[in-house]
């Protein structure tokens, strides 16, 4: 339907327009009128929920340009797609954070989302979700490369994206502004040495804290190093969990220092029983005449305390999750298989190990192939 009026009347003189009314399939009415500031379009409809809503925009300097905005409305309202003009780009990502990641991750994986909604809060303040271009996402990415390591931008790159997919999805924003972003960094990655002890480093630290373990922290990092438990994981073991007779520790669950209460572990997968050896099972029979009243043993445990002891101890920066890096790592130098070391330590499957660890695995590649070559020559 296409009607046409006139308003020539001297009071509406400054507004007077010619009014085009149409109603497309989704009996959605579009109209144009010309104002004293330009053209004008409006737009009634209905939306999924069966609701009437208008959009509308003027000063459009003639008829063509308002028609062309109109269709372009006209396209995001047929596909279900409503920009929120006061949406923050930051509350947004809190939102998709809370109810899209919350309920099914950890809590230490919860913190890393939470540490890069900070980062986009301090970032873009209360710029609103569709005002963000490519250029814009852009030149955040490169300011968070001259300040972080290029594996902590990739991570917090990750992240917006899969929020911006679900923000595209609901019909928020037509595109997904971070899809094209392209990551640079000063810094490439952390120096290899304060993710690993060197081996050497690691038999000693385990000799030397092995006459100290009655005590509480000495036995923490003990624990931590022969078995390449998370912080998280061992803050939240039992005497239940600890079985000396056979000789196993099971975990299934994790202590969380931020709401002092225990929690889900990273992932299905970190449900597990760790085989302990003689002498560390002998070790742990000591500490808990000692500590028997615990029924949570190292629940007062401290990272921040920790860590300085660590760092007393190798002589050096370091950090206790350094100390499940160089398990993993101290398992592969002695020749054991990708996928008997994802199930000790709960990673998700034996691609995680290879990839975290590609470059132990290319040294003991270059072991064995020396292997080879003097088994063969030995012919």
């Amino acid at each position: 339907m296409i009607g046409i009026r006139n308003c020539p009347s001297k009071k509406t003189r400054l507004l007077s327009y010619t009014h085009f009314t149409i109603e497309t399939r989704k009996k959605t009415m579009v109209s144009y009128r010309k104002r004293a500031n330009g053209w004008e379009y409006r737009i009634s409809y209905k939306d999924v929920h069966g609701n009437y809503r208008e959009k509308s925009k003027s000063k459009f300097k003639t008829k063509a340009e308002a028609t062309l905005a109109a269709n372009e409305m006209l396209l995001k309202i047929n596909n279900e797609v409503f920009e929120d003009d006061n949406l923050t780009f930051a509350d947004y990502f809190a939102k998709w954070v809370k109810i899209h990641k919350e309920p099914t991750i950890s809590l230490a994986t919860l913190l890393t989302y939470q540490r890069t909604h900070k980062i986009i809060e301090e970032y873009f303040r209360d710029t609103k979700l569709n005002k963000i271009n490519f250029t814009t996402y852009q030149e955040f990415l490169n300011d968070l490369g001259s300040k972080y390591y290029k594996e902590t931008v990739i991570k917090k790159h990750h992240h917006i994206k899969s929020c911006l997919k679900m923000a595209v999805h609901e019909g928020l924003i037509t595109k997904n502004f971070a899809e094209l972003g392209k990551i640079s960094a000063k810094k490439e990655s952390r120096p290899i040495e304060e993710k690993f002890l060197e081996l050497d480093e690691y038999e000693k630290l385990i000799r030397d804290l092995r006459p100290k373990t009655i005590y509480k922290t000495y036995m923490f990092i003990y624990l931590i190093a022969v078995t390449g438990m998370r912080y998280a994981e061992c803050k939240g073991l039992a005497w239940d969990d600890i079985d000396l007779y056979n000789k196993t520790i099971n975990i299934n669950k994790t202590w969380s220092d931020i709401q002092k209460d225990f929690g889900k572990t990273k992932n299905k997968q970190s449900i597990r029983e760790i085989p302990i050896d003689n002498r560390t099972a002998l070790l742990l029979k000591q500490y808990k005449l000692k500590h028997l009243k615990d029924k949570y043993p190292f629940t007062t445990i401290n990272n921040r305390s920790i860590n300085h002891l660590l760092k007393q101890l190798i002589k050096r920066q370091i950090h206790i999750h350094s100390l499940r890096h160089t398990y993993v790592s101290y398992l592969i130098a002695n020749g054991m298989d990708a996928t008997d070391i994802a199930r000790l330590v709960g990673h998700k499957d034996s691609f995680t190990t290879l990839k975290v660890y590609a470059h132990q695995f290319e040294k003991l590649k270059q072991k064995n192939n020396d292997k080879a070559i003097k088994i063969i020559s030995s012919i």
